[in-house]
């Protein structure tokens, strides 16, 4: 788990290469790559992110990979439960 501020240096290395779009943000990076993984950004009061709605992506997102093995080549990575790129 990581936390920083958008106007730190860190938090402007992370914006640019990740291309943050939208705040709140939460993301998964892989720490072995580098590669981002899962992300899910821009969320409102309106249509939320719920505890029990990341649990789910989480617990699913768990299911799927694990870092015990060695890194795969990026052929995706997750947004909102659904493929990147």
């Amino acid at each position: 788990l990581w936390q920083t501020m958008s106007h730190t240096n860190e938090g402007q290395t992370y914006i640019t290469r990740y291309k943050v779009t939208g705040y709140p943000h939460l993301a998964i990076i892989d720490p072995r790559t580098g590669s981002l993984l899962w992300r899910k950004e821009g969320w409102a009061q309106v249509d939320p992110l719920t505890a029990e709605q990341f649990v789910e992506i989480a617990s699913d997102f768990c299911s799927r990979h694990s870092f015990n093995k060695l890194p795969m080549a990026a052929r995706h990575a997750y947004t909102g439960g659904v493929p990147l790129g």
